[in-house]
């Protein structure tokens, strides 16, 4: 604010990024994401929200539409995409004082991605199937559970990238233990 000059705004200033927001991703590839894409999702969201945890920060908006998704360029060696949160802070100048918590907003929205995918499809292998099971219905409560003293995974990023990490060990525990039965 410039009262000499009369200016009242803010500027927000981002890097561009070549892609969609994932609401618009979504309505545009529903055939196309995978279990492997909710996974990085989660992982790049999850790294996200242990990074602002430390630092004492909060989105309070973080929806499909503020979550930007820049797919791989062919310049890649790996092949990745990118997921960038956008307008952080912006809640508070827009007048509208409706306060999103991330968790449970990362919660919806990781169940828009899951109804993208077609469970019984040919081409869903086990694997596919342990990890949306373990998504579906262990996965989004640690994302609403307020109260880690109920769920000590709750709201604890870190934890919760982690254990992303280890479902391959988990899902060949499980397969080991069911072909020794």
């Amino acid at each position: 604010k410039d009262n000499t000059h009369g200016i009242d705004c803010f500027v927000l200033c981002y890097e561009y990024v070549k892609g969609k927001n994932l609401a618009e991703y979504i309505k545009d590839n529903k055939n196309e994401i995978s279990i492997a894409f909710v996974l990085d999702f989660l992982k790049s969201i999850l790294a996200l929200l242990h990074e602002m945890k430390g630092r004492g920060i909060k989105h309070e908006d973080m929806h499909s539409r503020n979550i930007l998704v820049e797919p791989p360029n062919e310049f890649q060696i790996k092949p990745e995409t990118t997921f960038r949160v956008t307008d952080f802070g912006a809640w508070t100048t827009s007048g509208d004082f409706w306060i999103i918590d991330d968790y449970e907003q990362l919660a919806i929205t990781l169940k828009e991605l899951l109804e993208c995918i077609d469970y019984s499809s040919d081409g869903i292998t086990s694997w596919d199937k342990f990890v949306f099971n373990f998504l579906d219905t262990q996965f989004g409560r640690y994302l609403i559970e307020h109260d880690p003293t109920r769920d000590p995974l709750a709201r604890q990023p870190k934890i919760l990238h982690e254990k992303i990490d280890n479902l391959d060990k988990e899902f060949r525990r499980l397969e080991a233990d069911t072909l020794t039965v």
